[in-house]
């Protein structure tokens, strides 16, 4: 399942499909319904073993409380109907608290999945945070957490990051 917790975002690609959309957050009455969802389909669905909560946006770190409560309320559903758990998020990576990452982990959160845009130079072209890059610090991150999470690269193709692409594999 995934879950947009906000279509808000902390950079501004110029090719992002979000970008005509009205930015906002997934409210706290969508959120504290999620465990009777989950209850509600398992209890339809027999065949149910595990629930995969994807946590998605905009840049769903704009809201690291609203992604814990979810890790948190879906983890507890999920122990407490037998079901097995794997949380995860699609992100920038660009902001989290230092604390967040270990406690979504706590909470569940196994994979994590970034996207790189080209080389630095071309990713940069594209994904910047208060006029500076982002290449540096998502590759720094990623090594981080590797160590903990499942990590996912995202490679977005398009002219500019093609005629690298061979050279960042």
């Amino acid at each position: 399942m995934v879950f947009t917790v906000t279509t808000k975002c902390n950079l501004n690609c110029s090719y992002c499909f979000q970008n005509n959309t009205q930015r906002q957050d997934a409210g706290e009455d969508i959120i504290s319904a999620l465990p009777g969802f989950i209850r509600r389909e398992a209890g339809e669905r027999p065949a149910i073993k595990k629930v995969r909560l994807s946590l998605f946006g905009g840049e769903p770190l704009l809201r690291q409380a609203a992604c814990l409560t979810l890790l948190d309320y879906v983890q507890r559903e999920c122990a407490a109907l037998a079901l097995q758990f794997e949380g995860g998020i699609v992100t920038n990576g660009l902001g989290a608290d230092p604390d967040f990452w270990q406690t979504a982990a706590k909470f569940g959160l196994k994979k994590v999945q970034v996207t790189i845009d080209g080389s630095e130079k071309v990713h940069d072209g594209f994904r910047q945070l208060n006029g500076a890059g982002t290449y540096k610090p998502l590759l720094s991150l990623c090594s981080r957490l590797s160590g903990t999470f499942q990590m996912s690269l995202k490679y977005n193709l398009n002219r500019r990051s093609a005629e690298c692409f061979e050279g960042f594999v």
